[in-house]
């Protein structure tokens, strides 16, 4: 046999240790190459974590005290104005509570006289407000009053129709045919702006029978209102708890319109209970929340390795996507943490739709779980005023990545 073809005794035979070593760094090798596969839906998209609506829980302190009561109907015009209307008496059976009372008037257009404020002794003998001024020849007028008592508060109103023809002084009075409601009432308002998120359940917590007591089945209605005054967006599934602690209710997923002109939101909740001797809606007990909410959109955040093994000298790619309901995509800082450690951040823009990438630093031998979180984004406003809604944070669930050595 030739020397060329005979083996060389000097040539080392690969060991078999040697070989698991080569075939262990291909298969990682491959790993790290070769992204993982996103989940997918039926769509082809990602498919984001399992998220329960968030719960906002407000804790109700005392309640402030008042006596209301609301007068006049302009369906049945019991009150009209007029261009020769200068006077108001005001004949009602309220009492000062030794408070001094404010008194104004204004029309349907928002314009407003000046009020006028009448000591304790002044409203208890029945006062006159002076409402001489020009008016519109058609629609209504408002005249309101309240007093300044902190405990024993009341706010009185009445509507009257303009009309051509009316007496020069106008009688506001507590007659029961033209009483629309009286009630005595419990307020509860919350100081500060509190963020809410669409579709987030809302609970209202105080003291058992706050909302009701256990004989009593209330008339609930819950709402958000906003400065514009045009009207109201109804709140879902209001319900009060069986022993009359919790008013809880459940935010709309989108908003109307009207409430995303520029100016705050207000939730108007609030239960009435009892039997009236007047007319509709013939409630004697009231009890209401009233509190400035900034509303946000829901996120959520999806983490995803591009492999879930890797080496303790090589950096692991991390790509995140940040959806919202809203037309408009999240934009903001995500933040990564690793075994619940920040390790760094990237700022969401506009133009990346939602997508963001980042790379881990070495890590040590063993499990880490990887997360995502996305801090949210600040409203905007746009042209004519209108609110784009901010995009409340979001966590993404934990992801798991082996370091082999």
């Amino acid at each position: 046999m030739s020397d060329f073809l005979r083996p060389s005794s000097r040539v080392p035979r690969p060991r078999r240790r040697s070989i698991t070593v080569a075939i262990g760094l291909g298969v990682l090798s491959m790993l790290l190459l070769a992204p993982l596969a996103p989940p997918a839906t039926a769509r082809g998209g990602p498919v984001p974590p399992a998220v329960s609506a968030p719960v906002t829980e407000f804790v109700l302190g005392p309640p402030v005290h008042a006596y209301r009561a609301q007068y006049g109907n302009t369906m049945r015009g019991e009150f009209v104005v007029g261009p020769s209307t200068t006077k108001a008496i005001i004949d009602v059976s309220v009492p000062s509570f030794g408070s001094t009372v404010t008194c104004g008037h204004r029309d349907d257009l928002g314009v407003e006289a000046p009020a006028t404020e009448f000591t304790a002794e002044e409203w208890d003998r029945g006062p006159s407000l002076d409402i001489a001024r020009p008016r519109r020849a058609e629609g209504w007028e408002g005249f309101f009053c309240s007093n300044s008592d902190p405990v024993e508060k009341w706010e009185l109103g009445w509507t009257a129709v303009v009309v051509a023809e009316a007496p020069a002084v106008l009688a506001l009075t507590d007659d029961p045919i033209a009483l629309s409601s009286s009630s005595d009432r419990y307020t509860h308002r919350h100081e500060g702006t509190t963020t809410v998120v669409l579709g987030s359940r809302i609970r209202l917590v105080g003291a058992p029978g706050r909302w009701r007591t256990a004989d009593e089945k209330p008339y609930l209605w819950a709402g958000l209102c906003c400065w514009a005054d045009e009207g109201s967006q109804a709140l879902e599934e209001a319900r009060v708890s069986r022993d009359g602690a919790v008013f809880g209710f459940t935010m709309p997923t989108e908003l109307e319109p009207f409430l995303l002109v520029a100016g705050d939101i207000t939730i108007d909740v609030g239960t009435g209970t009892g039997t009236s001797p007047q007319t509709y809606p013939g409630y004697l007990k009231w009890t209401e929340f009233l509190a400035v909410v900034e509303v946000v959109e829901p996120s959520t955040t999806v983490v995803r390795l591009s492999t879930p093994v890797t080496l303790s000298f090589l950096r692991t790619p991390v790509r995140v996507l940040v959806e919202s309901t809203g037309s408009t995509p999240p934009v903001g800082v995500v933040t990564f943490r690793v075994d619940g450690r920040t390790v760094g951040s990237t700022l969401l823009r506009r133009s990346d739709g939602g997508r963001a990438r980042f790379t881990l630093p070495r890590l040590p031998r063993g499990d880490h779980t990887v997360t995502a979180t996305f801090g949210g984004s600040p409203a905007e406003i746009l042209p004519e005023f209108v609110h784009e809604l901010g995009k409340a944070p979001s966590a993404s669930a934990s992801t798991r990545l082996r370091v082999l050595f």
